[in-house]
C-alpha cells in the first residue's frame, strides 16, 4: 500500500514538472496576454509558478487598482483604520516598486478612509515617469480633495491619450499650462453639489490647450458658473450636472451629443447648441435639460439661429420627466422636421402635464428612414398614455421602412391589454413593422 502511494506522489510530481515546463516554454506574447487577462491580483500570484515567473507579472503595461481590486481584499477593509492605511499603502508601493517597464494603462481608486494626500502624490508622480498613456484616478472621499498643480505640468505626462477624474477638484491653472498635446479623452465627473472652486472655468482652461480632444465627458455642480468648451477636433460631448450656461466654439464636428444639465434657461438652449453642432448623429436628450427647454416655448423651425435641418441625425434618445405636454409635443415635432435621416428613436419615462385634449402629430412628422422606434414608460397616466398613444399611431402611419416598435410600460394587466387591442387597430406604413409590448 505504502509502494502504490509513494508511485502516485512520484508520478504527482512529475506531471507537475512537466506542467511548469510548458509553461515556462510559452512565447513572451502569449504570457503578457494572459496576465493582462487576469486582475492584478490573481496575476501577481502567478509568481508562485516557478522562478522563471516570479517577476512576469511587473512587466504588465497596465496597472489596474480599481475599487474591485480593494473589495476583493475583505481583510483589508475590516481591520483597524490606522492599519488599514498602513496596508494599502505598502500594497501600491511595493507595486509600483516592483514593476518594471511602462506603465501605457494605471487605474487608481482612493478609498474614503484614506487620508494621505503625499503619499497619493507621490504615485501620480512614480507612475508619470512610466509613460502612462491612459491615466484614470477616483476619489473614494466625497469632500473635497485636490490634485496636485505640478500634474498639469508634468512633462511626464505629455504621452496622456486618455484621462479620466473622478471626484477631484482641480488646482489653478497657471497662464504656462501647456495642456496635453496627445490626449483624444477627457472625462471630468464632480458629483459633489453646490461646488464653488471654479471647476467650469478651469475645465475650460484643460479643454482649450488639448489640440486633439475628440471626446469629453463633464459632470459639474456650479450653477452659478458658465462653462466654455472650445475644442476644434471634438466628436463626442457628454455634459450632466448643473450650470448656469455652456458656450460651444469651434465643435462643429460633434457627432454624438448627450445633454443632460440642468441649465438657466435664458434664451434658446437648443438653438445654442445644434447651430454649434450641425453634423451631430446622435442625440441624448436629458430630463434637466428637456425640462429647461420646454419650460418656456417649444422648438420650431423659424427659430433663426438653428440649422434648417439636422442632415445627419440618425439617433434620437428623449429621456424626460414631468414635461409640460403642449411645450414638449411642439419640441418633438420640431426635432422630428429638422432630422430627415432618422433611424432610431427612443422616449423613455415622459410623463406630462398639461397635455391638451387634442392631440395631433400626423399633419408635421414624417419617418422615411426611421427603423427602430422604442417606448419606455410613459402610459401610466391617462394624458401621458393619449400623448404616448398618439405619437406611436404617428410613427406606424409615417416610417415606411419600420422594422420593429418596442413599447415598455409597467401598468396593470387589464389595462394592457387594452392597449394592446388599440394598438392592433393603427395603420401601419411598413408591412414589415413588428409590435413588440413589454411589461
Amino acid at each position: 500500500m505504502a509502494g502504490a502511494q509513494a508511485v502516485i506522489a512520484r508520478n504527482n510530481k512529475d506531471c507537475c514538472r512537466a506542467g511548469v515546463g510548458r509553461i515556462n516554454k510559452l512565447p513572451p506574447d502569449v504570457v503578457e496576454r494572459i496576465l493582462q487577462c487576469l486582475p492584478l491580483r490573481d496575476a501577481v500570484r502567478t509568481s508562485i509558478l516557478s522562478s522563471q515567473w516570479r517577476y512576469k507579472w511587473a512587466a504588465l503595461p497596465q496597472l489596474i487598482l480599481d475599487e474591485q481590486h480593494f473589495l476583493q481584499s475583505k481583510k483589508l477593509y475590516s481591520k483597524p483604520p490606522g492599519l488599514a492605511i498602513f496596508e494599502y499603502s505598502n500594497i501600491i508601493n511595493n507595486i509600483l516598486l516592483r514593476h518594471d517597464g511602462p506603465i501605457h494603462k494605471f487605474v487608481l481608486h482612493i478609498p474614503e478612509w484614506f487620508p494621505r494626500n503625499q503619499d497619493i502624490s507621490h504615485w501620480i508622480y512614480f507612475v508619470s515617469g512610466k509613460f502612462v498613456q491612459e491615466f484614470t484616478l477616483c476619489n473614494g472621499d466625497m469632500k473635497y480633495r485636490k490634485l496636485p498643480s505640478w500634474m498639469f505640468s508634468c512633462v511626464g505626462f505629455n504621452h496622456l491619450t486618455h484621462l479620466t477624474l473622478i471626484d477631484w477638484i482641480l488646482p489653478s491653472l497657471s497662464s504656462g499650462y501647456r495642456g496635453f498635446p496627445y490626449l483624444i479623452s477627457l472625462k471630468f465627473q464632480l458629483h459633489m453639489v453646490n461646488v464653488t472652486t471654479g471647476e467650469a472655468k478651469k475645465i475650460g482652461i484643460l479643454v482649450s490647450k488639448c489640440p486633439l480632444l475628440e471626446s469629453l465627458d463633464l459632470r459639474i455642480n456650479e450653477e452659478e458658473s458658465h462653462l466654455t468648451i472650445h475644442a476644434p477636433k471634438l466628436q463626442n460631448l457628454v455634459v450632466s450636472g448643473r450650470l448656469s450656461s455652456i458656450c460651444l466654439e469651434e465643435t462643429e464636428g460633434i457627432k454624438a451629443l448627450t445633454l443632460q444639465s440642468r441649465l438657466n434657461p435664458k434664451g434658446d438652449l437648443m438653438a445654442e447648441f445644434l447651430s454649434h453642432s450641425p453634423l451631430v448623429e446622435k442625440l441624448v436628450l436629458g430630463s434637466d435639460f428637456l425640462r429647461c427647454c420646454t419650460g418656456k416655448v417649444g422648438l420650431t423651425l423659424e427659430q433663426p439661429n438653428l440649422p434648417s435641418k439636422l442632415r445627419e441625425l440618425k439617433s434620437l434618445v428623449l429621456d424626460g420627466t414631468l414635461l409640460q405636454g403642449q411645450s414638449f409635443i411642439s419640441f418633438m415635432i420640431g426635432l422630428f422636421q429638422m432630422a430627415p435621416k432618422l433611424q432610431k428613436l427612443e422616449i423613455i419615462a415622459c410623463t406630462f402635464v398639461q397635455v391638451p385634449s387634442s392631440v395631433t402629430f400626423e399633419e408635421d412628422c414624417q419617418f422615411n428612414h426611421l427603423k427602430s422606434a422604442k417606448i419606455i414608460g410613459g402610459l401610466g397616466t391617462d394624458s401621458s398614455a393619449r400623448v404616448m398613444l398618439q405619437l406611436i399611431k404617428t410613427v406606424l402611419l409615417s416610417s415606411p421602412v419600420l422594422e420593429v416598435m418596442i413599447i415598455e410600460a409597467t401598468i396593470p394587466a387589464a389595462e394592457k391589454l387594452n392597449i394592446a387591442m388599440e394598438l392592433l387597430r393603427y395603420r401601419r406604413a411598413s408591412t414589415n413593422a413588428e409590435i413588440i409590448f413589454k411589461n
